[in-house]
């Protein structure tokens, strides 16, 4: 199992939460970032804060890639989510089949 940061650690604590308090916020947040004028500059809006965060960062531990990661570790709490459109991080790619195959039956409304 690959050593977690106390950063990525804390972050995803603190989406446990958000998840729980507030799972909206993330689905709005996800709808936001699909959109090509909000993927300008290689940034998207921030989910934890009103700055800016890079896309593709130069370590696993920037924080769309973290946060992205905390998303594919609880797929199972997006498995209606459809994840086209969402801007790959340098680690992490949302078009990743294990996305898409988490529940076969997700589709299937």
């Amino acid at each position: 199992m690959a050593s977690v940061s106390k950063k990525e650690s804390d972050l995803h604590k603190f989406l446990d939460n958000l998840y729980i308090k507030n799972k909206a916020k993330i689905i709005s947040w996800l709808d936001e970032i699909k959109k090509p004028d909000n993927q300008k500059d290689g940034k998207i809006p921030g989910l934890l804060s009103n700055s800016k965060i890079q896309i593709i960062t130069a370590t696993e531990n920037g924080s769309y890639n973290m946060i992205l990661q905390w998303i594919k570790n609880n797929a199972d709490k997006f498995a209606y989510y459809d994840f086209e459109g969402i801007p790959n991080s340098s680690f992490i790619s949302t078009a990743d089949n294990y996305w898409k195959t988490v529940r076969p039956d997700a589709y299937k409304r």
